[in-house]
C-alpha cells in the first residue's frame, strides 16, 4: 500500500472512476500523504489518532465549503473523540 500512497499518479490511479470530478487531485494526494503515514511499519512512527484527526479536519472543511454535491458520504457528520483511542498510535 505504501508505495501507492506515496507516488501522485499511482494515487490517481487507485481512485474509484465512479467518483471522477467529485474531488481533487490535491486533496487526494493530501489524504493519501496521511494514509501513509498510519501504515508504516514502526508503530512508534504511525501518528497518533489525534493529529489524523487534526490533519483531516482543514481537508473536511474546504471540501464542505467549496462543495457543489451537498452531502457526501463520508465527509460530514465527524465522530466524537470522546471515548475513542484519539491518543494512541493506530
Amino acid at each position: 500500500a505504501l508505495p501507492r500512497l506515496t507516488d501522485r499518479e499511482k494515487v490517481a490511479e487507485i481512485m474509484d472512476p465512479a467518483l471522477v470530478g467529485q474531488y481533487s487531485l490535491k486533496e487526494v494526494v493530501q489524504v493519501a500523504a496521511i494514509a501513509a503515514m498510519c501504515v508504516q511499519s514502526e508503530a512508534d512512527y504511525r501518528p497518533l489518532m489525534a493529529d489524523v484527526v487534526q490533519s483531516l479536519v482543514p481537508l473536511v472543511k474546504h471540501r464542505k465549503a467549496t462543495s457543489k454535491v451537498g452531502n457526501s458520504p463520508g465527509l460530514h457528520s465527524p465522530r466524537s473523540a470522546a471515548g475513542s483511542d484519539a491518543g494512541t498510535p493506530i
